[in-house]
């Protein structure tokens, strides 16, 4: 169920994360001690509370208005970036390149698939059956939190750096997932596929720049990984597993090749000279 706050009419009030809940009369109430990270919420900007039960779990939800951080941050300086599967995220600017690895949770993965190998074993809606595929939704449900709570962190990373190097534009590959998925890329790393994880991420990113004030712009990708950004043209192997290629003697990464060709493509006049300089910034790999 849930309940509208409604100016404090809503039965319901939050102070020093503690949550007050009024149960038929003013003199019933039930106190709910939140954790720290909920500190931002208070009176002034919840909305509405939801109360949620899954399988024999309990949740609160809150919908809050955030305070807007918005900043002005320069709009020429600029960070790119291409999203994938081994790593979350590779990304080029004036300063640094950088990497964030993606979540490999491959023991709860593992857990997953041989609870779905014992379930279907079983004869559906039977008490067995019920009992594995209860399990198998819990476990599904942590992955998926843990990956939610991942590209949280991940995106805010992002973010920071972009802040404290005054950076306004951010320019993001668009990438179409359906068109990655094939059968010889079905894994890579030990990391299954999903649609959703990158648009989700997407989603993410979108939000929390919009809030500091940085532009984001998204770039097709097509042909972004084949070309090669010093001659624009299409003159390398698109298959994943192919991680850098060799031109004239540099090695360049496969990854901030694509990453400097949503540049271009975006319409940016960037010399020979300012390409090799993105290629061969130092790479560092971000931790989450």
């Amino acid at each position: 169920f849930m309940l509208d706050y409604n100016k404090g009419s809503g039965g319901f009030s939050i102070k020093e994360n503690n949550l007050f809940l009024n149960l038929n009369s003013c003199t019933r109430k039930v106190i709910f001690n939140l954790p720290d990270y909920v500190n931002d919420i208070n009176n002034t900007n919840v909305k509405t509370i939801t109360f949620k039960k899954e399988d024999d779990d309990y949740y609160l939800i809150f919908v809050y208005q955030e305070q807007s951080k918005k900043q002005i941050l320069n709009p020429d300086n600029f960070l790119s970036i291409d999203l994938g599967y081994s790593n979350l995220v590779t990304a080029c600017s004036k300063y640094e390149n950088f990497k964030i690895n993606n979540l490999k949770q491959k023991k709860l993965n593992c857990n997953i698939s041989i609870l779905k190998s014992k379930r279907d074993k079983h004869k559906r809606n039977s008490i067995r059956y019920r009992k594995i595929n209860n399990t198998l939704k819990r476990k599904k449900r942590l992955l998926s939190d843990k990956q939610k709570d991942y590209q949280h962190k991940a995106s805010k990373k992002i973010i920071d750096f972009c802040v404290t190097n005054d950076i306004g534009t951010i320019y993001l590959g668009d990438m179409k997932v359906k068109n990655i998925i094939k059968v010889e890329n079905k894994k890579i790393n030990g990391l299954s596929k999903s649609t959703s994880s990158i648009g989700r991420f997407k989603m993410f990113l979108d939000y929390k720049a919009k809030n500091v004030g940085i532009d984001m712009k998204l770039v097709d990708e097509a042909y972004t990984s084949k070309t090669n950004c010093l001659t624009e043209k299409v003159e390398f192997d698109s298959s994943l597993k192919n991680r850098s290629f060799e031109f004239e003697g540099l090695i360049i990464d496969r990854d901030v090749n694509s990453t400097v060709n949503f540049l271009i493509k975006s319409g940016l006049c960037l010399t020979q000279d300012s390409i090799l300089n993105l290629l061969l910034n130092p790479m560092s790999e971000l931790i989450v």
